[in-house]
């Protein structure tokens, strides 16, 4: 019982810990030009809080960096309802023609030298039969 009520409470701090603060942003509900803070919380799906000047009062949909809600305020006291997370754009797809994944292209292969090319080893490691002979 402890335990699953510690992983509750730790939950809760870990999303109480992951909102986005925004503070001044100008906003306009209708006719109402307001000065708002909003504190969203990412995720499916996002919602939040806001706080906007005692003289704002109207409702309208706003796009604040990267989030899309509507909000209705009412001397100054909001509630945001309909909150998306706008979509960006994937980094590092791989949608560019012969490329795949990430990180730095493989170097060719230089040098010289003599010598037997190494063979790759194959099968699954196990089997029977004598131990082979050490390398001289």
């Amino acid at each position: 019982m402890r335990t699953g009520l510690s992983c509750l409470l730790l939950a809760s701090l870990i999303q109480a810990g992951l909102a986005v603060k925004f503070s001044g942003e100008k906003v306009k509900l209708g006719k109402a030009k307001c000065t708002c803070d909003f504190n969203i919380k990412p995720g499916p799906p996002c919602g939040g809080t806001a706080k906007c000047d005692k003289k704002c009062s109207g409702k309208g949909s706003v796009s604040v960096e990267g989030f899309e809600f509507n909000l209705q305020c009412k001397k100054g006291k909001c509630s945001i309802s309909g909150c998306q997370a706008e979509a960006e754009p994937p980094v590092g797809s791989g949608s560019e023609p012969g490329t795949t994944g990430s990180g730095p292209e493989p170097l060719p292969i230089t040098g010289s030298g003599s010598g037997e090319m190494p063979v790759p080893m194959t099968g699954s490691g196990s089997g029977s039969g004598p131990e082979p002979l050490p390398i001289t």
